[in-house]
């Protein structure tokens, strides 16, 4: 048992890069983590500072999805069907990229989902005329069936993770500590017996 959990340790605390999967960037080209694209940029008011947007490749993955529920091949299937599987892709997507700065993309996903619900709509009814169409399925250009209505990337509030890295204790920050902190003694280790317990862990 005791070997076991030196093992995990050694994998937890001695992790080899995968030169597949890593790479070096300058901050100005931005590099893609967890779907996010970071990059270093100025801002409305010309100071440079770290921008969070959703990446590309995250942006076609869901374009992807939207395409598949909207195919062709999907016209045997109700609109309050589809639009329950495309509200879970949109809804779901868009609250995980609400805290970078997705508005644009948001906008810009409304409009391809809706167009895509659009398109799929003239291929399932052939023979009706678009204004009645409209009428039937979308008078206020919103695509509702059965009590579901499209759901609106756009109308997702965008928000931002407050700067707290002046308020985070770390081990060369200690004197930042909050007094409560403090009082309940509960202070991060200090860095030699971090380092120490790290290259005994290592050296296992």
């Amino acid at each position: 048992m005791k070997e076991e959990t030196a093992q995990l340790l050694r994998k937890e605390l001695c992790m080899e890069l995968s030169w597949e999967k890593t790479r070096i960037a300058h901050t100005s080209q931005g590099l893609d983590f967890l779907g996010n694209h970071i990059v270093l940029k100025p801002n409305h008011r010309g100071q440079v500072a770290i921008r969070i947007y959703p990446s590309k490749k995250s942006l076609r993955s869901v374009q992807e999805k939207v395409k598949k529920i909207t195919s062709k091949n999907m016209t045997g299937s109700s609109l309050a069907d589809t639009l329950g599987q495309l509200n879970s892709v949109l809804r779901g997507w868009s609250n995980y990229f609400r805290f970078a700065h997705s508005k644009k993309t948001f906008s810009y996903l409304r409009y391809y989902s809706w167009m895509r619900v659009y398109w799929w709509m003239r291929k399932k009814h052939r023979k009706l005329p678009v204004k009645a169409l409209k009428r039937k399925y979308f008078p206020d250009w919103t695509f509702k069936e059965g009590g579901l209505a499209l759901f609106d990337p756009s109308k997702v509030r965008v928000g931002r993770y407050g700067y707290r890295g002046a308020h985070i204790p770390t081990l060369w920050n200690q004197e930042l500590e909050s007094p409560t902190r403090k009082r309940q003694g509960d202070r991060l280790p200090d860095e030699p017996r971090l380092l120490e317990y790290l290259e005994d862990r290592c050296a296992m």
